[in-house]
């Protein structure tokens, strides 16, 4: 290695220190101010410079959990790789889950345990992906709850159609003793369409035990295009509400599935009142200010009854005990 290369390697990193200690007198000069000049409601007081720690970390590349952590009264998260900075929504509610209580194990398993020394419920979210399903098996290895697919829309043909799966799904969870909730993965682009997918969804579950919600999942289909793409924020709102409104009449818990960019960016989730959220992200915790009741934090994990990675997910809310 030559002196040059050396050269340029010690300005670097002296550069990452210097920046790094900016950082750690700006959380320092945050935690010092009493708290009720730390307005959560007014972006525009910027006491201790928000704005340029933002900046900052646009431009040094910062971590979104760096980030979130800096700036506890804006909901962070990245679009099309950029850094976006979101105030928080006055009207919708805050959680109060105490993220000290994550136990992380080896292999990628989170649990959750309350002051009591209880565990959060975990559960599997599963689809014809899955394969055949040992449910015996399955509830054997810690799991409390399933979330069963029911069906689907195209993301490009728009057809509707079963989970191959459902049926085997639901019969198999609840003789192993598993409350269930179902999904729907949904490409509609009008009320119309969402109102087909919620008649089909309800037709799948009629006659069963359902203890946990039924979820609309509407999401982006990651390096393809989709039916939904071209969806506003308040076309999306408009059907995630007529989704609501539908579920809740049928009787069941309409909850909405997705990750920060979508539930922040693509919904406007202080007009989707009556719905619960559950949160997708993968961080060794969640970055989500807002209440959520479940949270799915992986997408592969290993579950004994299952041939294939399965999605992970830890419950807040005991769904069972409130029917």
């Amino acid at each position: 290695m030559n002196n040059k290369y050396r050269n340029r390697l010690a300005f670097s990193l002296l550069l990452n220190i210097i920046f790094g200690l900016a950082l750690i007198i700006a959380v320092i000069a945050l935690l010092a101010l009493p708290r009720s000049e730390q307005s959560p409601l007014d972006p525009e007081q910027d006491y201790v410079s928000v704005s340029r720690i933002q900046q900052a970390g646009v431009e040094h590349g910062a971590s979104v959990e760096l980030m979130q952590a800096l700036l506890d009264n804006w909901l962070v998260y990245r679009s099309d790789g950029q850094l976006v900075f979101q105030p928080l929504d006055s009207s919708v509610p805050l959680h109060d889950y105490d993220w000290n209580n994550l136990s992380h194990g080896a292999d990628g398993d989170i649990d959750y345990y309350y002051s009591d020394g209880s565990r959060a419920l975990k559960g599997v979210d599963v689809s014809v992906y899955q394969g055949d399903i040992d449910w015996e098996a399955v509830a054997a290895d810690g799991i409390d709850f399933a979330m069963l697919r029911a069906g689907y829309r195209g993301y490009g043909s728009g057809a509707l159609a079963e989970d191959e799966k459902f049926a085997a799904n639901i019969a198999g969870a609840t003789a192993a003793g598993l409350p269930v909730g179902a999904y729907f993965f949904s490409q509609a682009v009008s009320v119309e369409e969402m109102e087909q997918e919620v008649q089909m969804l309800l037709k799948a579950v009629e006659g069963y035990d359902i203890a946990y919600p039924l979820v609309l999942d509407m999401e982006e289909i990651y390096g393809q295009s989709s039916r939904i793409d071209g969806l506003s924020r308040e076309q999306a709102t408009e059907l995630a509400q007529t989704f609501i409104k539908l579920v809740e009449e049928a009787g069941y818990q309409p909850m909405i599935y997705g990750n920060i960019k979508w539930l922040a960016a693509r919904l406007d989730i202080g007009e989707l009142d009556g719905a619960h959220l559950w949160l997708a992200q993968y961080y060794q915790q969640p970055l989500f200010p807002y209440l959520f009741t479940i949270w799915q934090f992986s997408q592969s994990g290993q579950v004994d009854g299952i041939d294939h990675a399965v999605d992970l997910n830890i419950c807040f809310y005991d769904y069972a005990a409130e029917q």
